[in-house]
């Protein structure tokens, strides 16, 4: 994360091409090479970065996970009626800060104390200064993943413990 007049084009490409430019290029190779079959799940991951920049120097970030949702909802569209992938199902799970390796190794200290105080208890602290585990995010996926699911696409599922609702 770098502050406003801290940027350089190397890091702005970098950030654009790895949140941005990857994904678009993936889906089209996956739709191109019909990888993704009828009634396939695709999950992209956002962030809250992407709807409420909790850090100033996030702005870069929330910019390309904003992007991503817009992506999302047009992929529901196209691949959802597409004869080759019909039924398929395009959803952004947006996910708050996580008790993770990168969240301890780059993250404000507020934030690595409260991964901290997560990984001792193995209890998610919900709310606006909220902090979850990684199998709380892998629990969210799994149930939009699953056939239970099947009505949901083109939408933005929070997992995010209350630090962010969409409505």
């Amino acid at each position: 994360m770098r502050p406003m007049g801290t940027l350089d084009d190397e890091y702005v490409e970098k950030i654009l091409s790895g949140n941005t430019h990857h994904l678009v290029m993936l889906m089209d190779i996956l739709f191109r090479k019909n990888y993704i079959q009828p009634k396939s799940r695709i999950i992209n991951i956002s962030s809250v970065s992407g709807r409420k920049i909790p850090f100033a120097a996030m702005y870069l970030v929330g910019a390309t996970k904003a992007t991503m949702e817009a992506l999302t909802r047009t992929w529901a569209e196209l691949l959802g009626a597409h004869p080759n992938t019909a039924g398929t199902t395009v959803n952004a799970l947006l996910v708050g800060a996580t008790a993770t390796d990168a969240l301890l190794e780059n993250a404000p200290l507020e934030l690595t104390e409260r991964a901290a105080t997560v990984l001792k208890t193995g209890e998610p602290i919900l709310g606006p200064m909220g902090m979850g585990r990684p199998e709380d995010v892998a629990d969210v996926a799994g149930l939009i993943a699953s056939e239970k699911a099947r009505w949901i696409t083109g939408g933005v599922v929070c997992a995010n413990g209350g630090y962010f609702s969409i409505i």
